[in-house]
C-alpha cells in the first residue's frame, strides 16, 4: 500500500501543474488577440505626442503626478534641482518639465520622461528613458535612449545607442557609429551634417525602352517583366516597367528603372543606379554609392546603403525596413528607417561599406546566366 501512496503523490506532483493548461486547451478562454494600438504602429511619433498631451493635461489640472511618477517643474536657472536620493543613486525617476532651455546633468540616468519647452541638451554617455523638446533636441556623444525621443529637429552625436524610436517633425542628423532601431522624419541625414542638399529630381531619360530581352518574359499590357532565374543587367541600361526576378538580381552602373524591382535572392545596385519605384527582396539589398530610390526599400534579410544614396523625396516619404540596416555617410532618407534587429551608421571615412554587420550574407556576383 505504501508504494501505491508514493506513486499517487508523485503523479499528483507531476500532473497537477498541467491541469490549467489542459483546461485551457479543452475550453480556450484567451481567444482574443493581443491589442495593438494602430496609432502607435502606424505613427512613429505617437508616443511623444501622447506624452505631450498627457503632460499638458496634468499641468493644466494642477496634478502633481503623471501616472505614478511625480512631476517636477522648474525654470532652467542654477544647478539641476536633484534631491539627495537622486544624487546618491545617480538615478532620477521623476518626470521633469523644464520651462525653457535645459542641459541635462552628467552622471545621472533619467528613467522617466524629461521635457523642455525650448531646447534640450543631453550629457555625454547619459542614459534616458524618453526625451521631448519643443524646439531642438541634441543628443551628446554616447547617449542612450531607451524608449523614445522627439523634437522638431534632432541632432544625434557619435556613438549614441538609440534602442527606442527617435522622431522629428523636420529633420534628424545622425553622426557616425550610432546604432538605431527606428528613425522617422521628413529628412533623416547620416554623418554629413551639412547634407541639407535637396535630392535631385529623378528624371527618366528620353531613351527609356519598355522591357528587357530574354530570358525576361515581358508583359506589355501590365508593363512588367518576369525572370525565372538569376539576372545580370549591364551598365547604363534603362527601361520602363517593373521587374520581378526569381533568383539574384544585379544592376550595373548607372542603370535607370522607371518602375519597381523585386528579387527572391541577393539584389545589388551598382553606383549611380536610379529606381523610380520600390525595391523589395527576400535577400540582402546592396546599394552602392549615389543610388536613388523613389519608393520604399524593404528586405527580409538586410540592407546596405552606400555613400550618398537617397531614398524617397520630400513629397513622397518612404520606408527603409529590414532586420539589419547599415548606412554610410551622406545618405538621406525621407521617411522612416526601421531596423527590426540592428541598425548602424558607419564612419564618414568608409568609402564603400561592406555588410560588416553581417559578413556571412555577402555573396559573390549572382550567377550570370543572362546579361541584358
Amino acid at each position: 500500500m505504501m508504494w501505491l501512496l508514493l506513486f499517487g503523490l508523485t503523479a499528483a506532483v507531476i500532473l497537477l501543474p498541467m491541469v490549467p493548461a489542459w483546461m485551457e486547451w479543452r475550453r480556450p478562454s484567451d481567444v482574443v488577440p493581443l491589442f495593438i494600438d494602430n496609432d502607435d504602429a502606424q505613427d512613429p511619433p505617437f508616443l511623444a505626442r501622447s506624452f505631450e498631451s498627457r503632460l499638458g493635461t496634468a499641468l493644466a489640472m494642477g496634478k502633481t503626478h503623471l501616472g505614478r511618477s511625480p512631476i517636477m517643474t522648474f525654470p532652467p536657472c542654477g544647478a539641476w534641482p536633484l534631491n539627495d536620493s537622486e544624487h546618491e543613486a545617480a538615478i532620477s525617476q521623476r518626470v521633469w518639465n523644464v520651462v525653457g532651455d535645459a542641459e541635462l546633468p552628467a552622471g545621472i540616468s533619467f528613467l522617466a520622461e524629461v521635457a523642455a519647452q525650448s531646447s534640450l541638451q543631453s550629457a555625454a554617455g547619459g542614459i534616458y528613458r524618453a526625451l521631448w523638446a519643443g524646439l531642438r533636441l541634441q543628443l551628446a556623444p554616447r547617449s542612450v535612449v531607451l524608449r523614445w525621443a522627439h523634437a522638431p529637429q534632432v541632432t544625434v552625436g557619435a556613438g549614441c545607442q538609440l534602442a527606442g524610436r527617435v522622431t522629428a517633425d523636420n529633420r534628424i542628423d545622425i553622426a557616425a557609429q550610432t546604432t538605431f532601431t527606428l528613425l522617422h522624419a521628413p529628412m533623416v541625414c547620416f554623418v554629413v551634417p551639412q547634407c541639407a542638399r535637396v535630392a535631385p529630381a529623378m528624371d527618366m531619360p528620353l531613351t527609356l525602352r519598355s522591357g528587357l530581352p530574354p530570358p525576361v518574359v515581358w508583359n506589355e499590357v501590365a508593363c512588367r517583366g518576369v525572370c525565372n532565374e538569376s539576372l545580370k543587367v549591364g551598365r547604363h541600361n534603362a527601361w520602363r516597367g517593373d521587374l520581378i526576378v526569381a533568383g539574384d538580381l544585379w544592376l550595373g552602373e548607372s542603370c535607370t528603372v522607371d518602375g519597381s524591382l523585386k528579387s527572391a535572392g541577393l539584389l545589388t545596385l551598382e553606383a549611380g543606379c536610379k529606381v523610380s519605384g520600390s525595391i523589395v527582396s527576400v535577400g540582402l539589398i546592396q546599394m552602392a554609392a549615389d543610388c536613388m530610390a523613389g519608393g520604399s526599400v524593404i528586405s527580409e534579410t538586410a540592407i546596405v546603403l552606400g555613400p550618398g544614396c537617397i531614398i524617397g523625396t520630400p513629397e513622397r516619404p518612404c520606408t527603409v525596413a529590414a532586420p539589419r540596416i547599415e548606412v554610410a555617410s551622406g545618405v538621406i532618407v525621407h521617411g522612416t528607417l526601421w531596423a527590426g534587429e540592428h541598425g548602424r551608421c558607419l564612419s564618414a571615412d568608409v568609402a564603400t561599406p561592406p555588410p560588416t554587420l553581417f559578413p556571412t550574407l555577402r555573396a559573390a556576383v549572382p550567377a550570370q546566366k543572362a546579361t541584358a
